[in-house]
């Protein structure tokens, strides 16, 4: 009976984690840098698009992905949101499934999971379908967790151990080297010093990129204001967990330091709770370290419109803060009875981090929504400029950007090349492209 229930609540919780994320997401539409990767199916081939450089990140599967789209059509985009749903559905697996290596029973886990795959502070990331990279390489470095913390080092382990980092580095080396980080410490402390090896690899590809890839633009910031940066980032995403702001986030930091301490000074920080809570803190500080050498210039940058990145801190750190909590929990109240009620109450407080959180996603979710919309509309009026012609005495302008701001990948150029070998759908009858758009893309002849 037992094991009926716990197969349920795997079942169940992930299934209503997709059903959440899928009510926003059956209304979007190719936003912001999808068109690049669009681009690339025009001007690359499958192997350079592949090995090149995306934001400074090294993207090797989201070229296939976008050319499989574009091949099968642009009218939909149902590839694009089937390999996001199971990316979302996958790290929500694994990240419960780590959680229950630290000893955090099923109801815990896997609501607290969902409470950090679906973190309203940080809706872009199950909002945003070109997410689906980064969402599988911390997938990717979280399952080296499960396959280590607690487990022999066997031949088929060792492999794994060696080939997942590798794989979450080469599908987005941001997310990647985060979850590299997390994948590095719970080897070190779970298994010998003669199996350590296996983190080479990941190691070396991670290297072999920072030297010789392209890291995008640099955002050039005083260390002051590096530091300051560092400390909202952090503090920030910790409260994002709960879906609160600084005041939470202060609390969870605290709380968090107490229990580890407390486990300390008991001699109760070891085994798999001693590698899953510093696994955890090892990748929050690269993430804090990463972002902020890379965002802390940026001119511009707030956590409402680029709020993806209180998850890349808030999700290890939300790891060590729950399985430390636990553990803690775990040793004061050992009684079947009082575990029962344990394990109800701190599944009742991440379900009310992820209600807190909703509101949030509530306030960026539609806007996100309306930009969206207005791409497709945009997007609409330029192909119908393309199929009928500009005006007379005008003539199309192929450098000129139809949606302006909204979506300054996609130039009329790009369109033409799309319209011309049939990935987009032809206009919708005879109505009328926004005069806005006919003067963007129509000059004097």
């Amino acid at each position: 009976m037992a094991t009926r229930r716990a197969l349920w609540w795997w079942l169940v919780v992930p299934l209503l984690g997709v059903l959440w994320a899928w009510r926003r997401l059956r209304h979007t539409y190719f936003f912001y840098d999808e068109w690049s990767l669009i681009q690339q199916t025009v001007s690359s081939s499958p192997g350079s698009a592949a090995s090149s450089s995306f934001n400074g990140h090294l993207w090797a599967i989201a070229d296939l992905v976008y050319r499989g789209q574009v091949h099968l059509g642009l009218d939909g985009r149902g590839l694009v949101l089937a390999v996001f749903v199971l990316s979302l559905v996958v790290l929500h697996v694994v990240l419960a499934a780590v959680l229950r290596c630290g000893g955090v029973p099923v109801p815990v886990a896997l609501v607290g999971a969902g409470m950090l795959v679906y973190m309203g502070r940080a809706s872009q990331n199950f909002i945003f379908a070109i997410q689906f990279s980064p969402t599988l390489a911390v997938a990717a470095g979280l399952a080296v967790g499960v396959i280590v913390v607690g487990k022999d080092a066997t031949p088929r382990r060792l492999a794994a151990a060696a080939a997942l980092p590798l794989v979450g580095i080469v599908v987005d080396s941001g997310a990647g080297a985060i979850s590299f980080a997390f994948a590095t410490v719970a080897v070190v402390c779970s298994w010998p010093r003669r199996t350590w090896w296996v983190v080479a690899p990941g190691a070396s590809m991670l290297g072999l990129w920072t030297l010789f890839g392209d890291l995008g633009p640099e955002f050039p910031a005083p260390w002051w204001a590096r530091a300051q940066f560092a400390a909202r980032l952090l503090v920030r995403s910790a409260g994002a967990v709960f879906g609160g702001g600084v005041t939470m986030g202060v609390f969870v930091l605290v709380l968090s330091a107490a229990a580890v301490a407390w486990l300390v000074r008991r001699h109760e920080f070891h085994g798999a709770v001693r590698a899953v809570v510093l696994a955890g803190a090892a990748a929050t500080a690269v993430a804090v370290v990463g972002i902020t050498q890379s965002r802390a210039g940026l001119p511009g940058f707030d956590f409402v419109n680029f709020n993806r990145y209180l998850q890349n801190v808030g999700l290890p750190l939300g790891v060590t803060f729950l399985v430390a909590t636990w553990r803690v929990v775990a040793l004061h109240w050992s009684s079947p009875m009082a575990m029962r009620w344990a394990i109800g109450g701190l599944t009742s407080v991440c379900v009310l981090g992820f209600v807190a959180g909703a509101a949030a996603e509530r306030t960026y979710a539609p806007q996100f929504l309306v930009w969206n919309a207005a791409v497709r509309q945009g997007v609409a009026d330029a192909v119908t400029v393309i199929d009928l012609g500009c005006p007379v005495g005008r003539v199309l302008d192929p450098a000129s950007l139809p949606l302006g701001g909204l979506s300054p990948q996609i130039s009329t150029q790009l369109l033409l090349d799309l319209r011309i070998r049939g990935h987009l759908p032809p206009s919708a009858g005879s109505a009328p492209a926004a005069a806005a758009i006919v003067d963007v893309m129509c000059v004097p002849g």
